[in-house]
């Protein structure tokens, strides 16, 4: 299976909800919420709990899979020297195979790995709260004061259904307010999973602000692509120097995922703007006598509150005009602030005026269908920098 077969196997669930097919850049480093959290935390230590499901649904050759897939990352070189897992095996029946300080502090990964070799297919149901519960208990009784992560793997339902971690309705079992509370990730990887059954009973697992991440995977063969992406991302947010992954500059984003040994990368500029100018600065659109001319007028800060103007920026904003819809009933008639038709702009870039505004002058001609148009300052080079947020106006024509 080549890379980009691996990646097309994997889905992973945006934090707004959306669920995203994943290319080679698309599937974000796995361990983003453990490896970029914060310089503490990337450098030193870290317990991590594996929770595989053993259920009949998963059959032997697809538990082999998931014991494969335990087994590469404890020897993954990327971890820190400092690093301990236990493992959770569940089906209706929830063992312990191994706990976080059985292999020594750290743990002595050879031995870690034997272990795994040794874990049988347990058959059975699938009770996931029960599971998620005894992974809670190794970070509370063996982890205090350590960074965790708790990696879960799930290829359908809980069965029973009482068994569930959470649902679509809100309801979140102890176990996962527990992990929360301790400000733990939680790691959820859904193999072959119906997508409704996934709506219900796995979207809810990340809906927190510790950074935890869910993951869908076609098959099992899917999980070695996982484990392909794991440490060759960097996080958004970060950028590369010295072949390690670094925070961005306050005020400056990445959103790139990139990869460290790809050379070094910068982080873009966030500007802000705080709206059109008047008369583009209204809740309603606005509308004007034809043939006129809608000024836009905008600024631009940046992360300290300082206007930016054509000195600090290489490529001016942009404006971008998309058709909004057929309802041209509620306006506001602007008429005696437009503009004369021979005072429209060129091009689409905006011009810096002589009070350090940003100037893009519209002309209502250029547009003839009846309806609503949204207009949007967007960044000339998003290497150089976005806009967030940016200025939106609208305007209706008759």
């Amino acid at each position: 299976m080549t890379g980009s077969e691996i990646h097309s196997n994997l889905i992973r669930k945006s934090k707004f909800g959306q669920s995203m097919k994943s290319g080679t850049y698309g599937v974000l480093c796995l361990f983003a919420s453990l490896f970029v959290w914060s310089a503490e935390l990337r450098a030193d230590s870290v317990d991590i709990v594996i929770v595989v499901d053993s259920s009949a649904s998963v059959g032997l050759v697809n538990f082999q899979m998931e014991l494969d897939f335990a087994k590469a990352l404890v020897m993954d070189q990327a971890l820190p020297e400092d690093v301990r897992f236990a493992l959770i095996n569940y089906s209706d029946q929830i063992i312990a195979e191994f706990n976080l300080d059985t292999y020594g502090h750290p743990n002595h990964l050879p031995s870690v790995t034997s272990a795994i070799d040794s874990v049988p297919w347990l058959a059975g149901s699938s009770h996931q709260v029960l599971a998620l519960e005894a992974a809670v208990q190794q970070l509370s009784t063996y982890s205090a004061g350590r960074p965790g992560l708790v990696i879960l793997i799930t290829d359908g339902a809980p069965n029973p259904v009482e068994f569930k971690i959470c649902d679509d309705l809100g309801f979140v079992s102890n176990s996962l307010e527990q992990l929360r509370d301790m400000e733990v990730p939680l790691i959820t990887i859904g193999v072959d999973f119906d997508a409704a059954a996934f709506g219900t009973y796995v979207d809810c697992l990340d809906e927190d602000d510790n950074g935890s991440e869910i993951f869908q995977a076609a098959d099992f063969n899917g999980l070695s692509g996982i484990l392909d992406a794991l440490f060759s991302q960097c996080d958004i947010d970060e950028h590369v120097s010295g072949n390690v992954c670094l925070a961005c500059p306050a005020g400056t984003t990445n959103e790139a995922g990139d990869d460290p040994t790809g050379g070094d990368t910068t982080c873009t500029a966030v500007l802000m703007c705080e709206g059109f100018a008047p008369p583009m600065d209204g809740d309603l659109p606005v509308r004007a006598k034809k043939n006129r001319v809608f000024p836009l007028k905008l600024q631009l800060f940046d992360y300290n509150g300082f206007v930016l103007t054509d000195v600090d920026l290489s490529a001016p904003p942009v404006v971008e005009v998309l058709f909004f819809g057929e309802d041209t009933s509620d306006h506001v008639d602007v008429s005696e602030q437009a503009l004369s038709s021979g005072k429209g702009s060129e091009g689409n870039e905006f011009q810096l005026n002589d009070e350090d505004y940003w100037q893009f002058n519209l002309k209502s001609r250029n547009y003839s269908a009846g309806g609503r148009y949204l207009v949007t300052a967007l960044s000339g080079d998003v290497d150089e920098y976005i806009i967030e947020p940016s200025c939106v106006a609208s305007f209706v024509i008759d």
